[in-house]
């Protein structure tokens, strides 16, 4: 189970980051501002669940240490 959560989390970073280098978009970007929109949303989004899963780490680390003898 943590090595197939590490490949999504891995795979979901690879495709943030080529869709972000992409010519090819949802929203294209000669649309003047929502064109970048949606680059930012897509690595914003990545960002923040890497962020959480981290802070999950930590929590999970310092209630197990808290919960040592």
């Amino acid at each position: 189970m943590k090595d197939r959560s590490k490949m999504w989390r891995t795979l979901g970073i690879i495709l943030a980051v080529l869709y972000g280098l992409s010519p090819i978009d949802i929203i294209p970007d000669a649309v003047p501002i929502l064109g970048l929109v949606d680059d930012i949303g897509v690595i914003a989004t990545v960002i923040v669940m890497l962020v959480v899963r981290r802070n999950q780490k930590k929590r999970k680390g310092v209630i197990v240490a808290a919960d040592a003898p």
